[in-house]
């Protein structure tokens, strides 16, 4: 009898939770003002079965129909941390820290995890553009230093000398920071 019991209570379990998750879902569908709190519970019951994929698809469905920033930055934030660390899926965890990195193009610390991230990753190209963003916004001196390491990755990473030698032409053309950088540079792309 306990044998019975104990397969009938692992047959109840999953039944249960895809029964909920379908009518969580729903509310989701029909009743926005509610959504939120169904959102909240659907992802429990995704993670409690270890669903992962089905986890992310309603993260990015429930991020793209918030229109607030602040809920759709923490959002992101969930997302990102459940794809790296439960999902196993890095490159989708990449990829909602660079729209978090978008929402919050000043925050050193997660620029910092992203850059990280990409660079294991070999994502080089978004490398250059989070570079780019950084540069935009910080001091001269740092973003000389950006700057360069941008050049670095177009020409080592990217196998585009043309854009490196474009991007070494106006940091010296600019006249901010230590030309010696750039002219070394420009000395090992000729």
């Amino acid at each position: 009898v306990s044998q019975r019991e104990d397969e009938l209570r692992g047959e109840a379990v999953p039944v249960c939770s895809t029964v909920l998750g379908a009518v969580l879902s729903r509310v989701l569908e029909v009743d926005p003002p509610a959504s939120e709190c169904a959102f909240q519970r659907l992802t429990v019951v995704h993670t409690v079965a270890e669903r992962w994929d089905e986890l992310l698809a309603l993260y990015d469905e429930e991020i793209a129909r918030t229109p607030d920033t602040h809920r759709r930055a923490n959002l992101l934030e969930e997302a990102a941390q459940t794809a790296k660390d439960f999902a196993g899926a890095p490159d989708r965890a990449a990829t909602y820290l660079i729209q978090l990195f978008e929402l919050r193009p000043r925050d050193r610390s997660l620029a910092s995890s992203l850059e990280r991230l990409l660079e294991r990753q070999d994502r080089y190209s978004d490398l250059v553009h989070l570079w780019r963003t950084q540069s935009e916004v910080a001091p001269a001196e740092e973003a000389h230093g950006l700057r360069l390491r941008i050049a670095e990755a177009l020409f080592d990473r990217l196998d585009s000398p043309g854009d490196a030698i474009n991007e070494l032409r106006a940091m010296l053309e600019s006249d901010l920071g230590d030309p010696d950088g750039p002219m070394e540079m420009l000395e090992r792309v000729v």
